[in-house]
């Protein structure tokens, strides 16, 4: 497999490590959190997904070794949903073994038709990137924001277990093969979508490498 695809299995980006030994949660280096109070992610999901740029009751800034992954522990309003994974169905969308699908949200990965864009979008490369992150993930979890659980599904995607999550819509951001799509009254992950999107940028990594020379 070509080792550019399996890159971001080494990114701890986006990652949340629970711990049932302390009630207090702190952001530490790649971007990793701990000492959530949480050992059950199919019972106890409320902090599985608290890395957000939301204004409303924001808890105090966090200190970081990378100022580049700095996000701020927030409780969810939703909750995950284990499915097993079936395959990728495009660059941003995931079908699941039960007949429901995923389509991820907050980013985008196809150029718009409606509006004129200034980076050249790589679907193909992104869905290959996209399986190779869900190369050997069976079973997968969801967070829904819109639509139907047992349906079309508009949300996060998680990957990994009770130890370790990571937000595979921030993975895409994170290679450069996405870029950050504002959802007006959806704003939980902006702020950390941002700053991940900046650091591709100035990296130069996908969608981004030639963007200077337009």
């Amino acid at each position: 497999m070509d080792k550019s695809l399996i890159r971001c299995f080494g990114i701890s980006i986006l990652v949340l490590t629970i711990s049932g030994c302390s009630n207090t949660s702190q952001v530490g280096q790649n971007g990793l959190i701990t000492g959530v109070n949480e050992s059950d992610i199919e019972k106890q999901t409320s902090a599985l997904t608290g890395l957000s740029g939301d204004q409303t009751n924001k808890p105090k800034k966090r200190e970081m070794t990378k100022p580049e992954t700095e996000f701020f522990p927030e409780m969810p309003k939703n909750t995950l949903k284990s499915k097993q994974f079936n395959k990728v169905l495009s660059a941003n969308k995931i079908k699941f073994k039960d007949g429901s699908s995923i389509e991820l949200i907050g980013i985008q990965t196809e150029k718009n038709s409606t509006r004129r864009e200034f980076v050249e979008f790589q679907p193909e490369n992104c869905q290959k990137t996209l399986e190779a992150i869900l190369l050997d993930e069976k079973n997968v979890f969801v967070e829904i924001i819109s639509g139907d659980e047992e349906g079309e599904m508009y949300g996060y995607l998680w990957i990994g277990n009770s130890k370790e999550l990571r937000n595979v819509n921030a993975l895409l951001l994170q290679e450069g093969l996405a870029k950050v799509v504002r959802i007006s009254d959806v704003t939980k992950y902006d702020e950390s979508f941002h700053v991940i999107e900046q650091e591709a940028y100035r990296s130069k990594l996908g969608i981004w490498k030639e963007i200077d020379k337009k």
